[in-house]
């Protein structure tokens, strides 16, 4: 059984995956379902104030990336040897680190941690294309960050993810 930390988490990276699909998503009865369950996951946040350290809510960055034989799928294991297009653990990996890049740099006292990422990959990305990685600050509550993600190739959308991080602080 997960503990009551353990369940804020969990429920603050869905909360905000939701949020971002809903915000993505068609007209109908799926979008408004997803824009409840967001709107549920919401309103049972919490946490406290941020910590001094969290960016603000919707605090941004982007970075490029181009996609080299190192970042495809085949090179990080995929048992198919024309996968050679870009991995999507490389895209969890783009969104954790561009994530860091609106934290502070660790110092002997206060660092942070991935929690959580939540990927979900839309497109095909081939080598040599580059990749605008783009985070957003969704949600900052006690010492948790959630990071709303999109990777995208000019207008088409290669990935959507949600990234989860916490401050830790060392005695």
């Amino acid at each position: 059984m997960l503990t009551q930390s353990q369940t804020a988490l969990v429920a603050g990276t869905m909360g905000v995956a939701l949020a971002q699909a809903a915000a993505h998503a068609a007209d109908g009865p799926a979008g408004e379902s997803i824009e409840a369950a967001a709107a549920a996951l919401a309103a049972a946040g919490g946490g406290g104030p941020p910590h001094p350290a969290l960016p603000a809510v919707g605090a941004a960055i982007e970075r490029t990336q181009q996609v080299t034989r190192d970042d495809t799928a085949v090179a990080m294991g995929h048992p198919d040897p024309a996968a050679t297009m870009l991995g999507t653990p490389r895209i969890a990996l783009w969104f954790e680190i561009v994530a860091s890049g609106l934290l502070p740099s660790p110092t002997p006292q206060v660092s942070h941690l991935g929690a959580g990422i939540l990927v979900h990959h839309m497109a095909v990305a081939d080598i040599g294309e580059e990749v605008s990685v783009r985070v957003r600050v969704a949600a900052a509550a006690g010492r948790r960050v959630v990071f709303s993600c999109v990777a995208t190739v000019g207008e088409r959308v290669v990935a959507l993810g949600v990234h989860h991080r916490v401050i830790i602080e060392r005695r």
